[in-house]
């Protein structure tokens, strides 16, 4: 019962620390220029309500293992005497700012994608694919 923000970066940062940094490549080394980054893409209302951990105190650790923090807040802002703001903006921001990462809004799905869209563009790293092809000869019985 709760969001503890704070938690699940720790969490995050604890799974990206002792990860190197560089591309790993068996036939020949990696050149300069070349670094893998490690991110975490906070996706939350901002309202941490759980938790042992500081979210700022975090961003902090984020920050001194080089992590960059992107957060993205979802849903819509409201104000009024009867209702609490829904989205606490102020401290995913502070989360972006510390973690060298960038703070984004998305208020439905077809920003969301685009948020996406946008972080995708800042972190790109290259990626090696391997195509496997299963082939299978049927010449045999046309042979015979």
């Amino acid at each position: 019962s709760g969001t503890a923000i704070g938690d699940a970066l720790a969490r995050c940062i604890n799974r990206l620390r002792d990860r190197p940094n560089t591309l790993t490549n068996t036939t020949q080394r990696n050149p300069p220029g070349r670094e893998r980054s490690k991110i975490v893409i906070l996706l939350s209302d901002g309202d941490n309500t759980a938790g042992n951990l500081d979210p700022t105190t975090a961003a902090r650790l984020a920050k001194a293992f080089n992590i960059k923090l992107y957060t993205i807040a979802v849903g819509r802002p409201v104000r009024s005497d009867s209702l609490a703001t829904t989205v606490d903006e102020g401290i995913l921001k502070s989360i972006a700012g510390i973690g060298d990462g960038s703070f984004f809004r998305a208020t439905d799905a077809g920003r969301l994608r685009s948020v996406f869209a946008q972080i995708d563009q800042l972190e790109r790293a290259p990626i090696r694919v391997r195509v496997y092809e299963q082939v299978q000869d049927f010449y045999r019985p046309y042979l015979y």
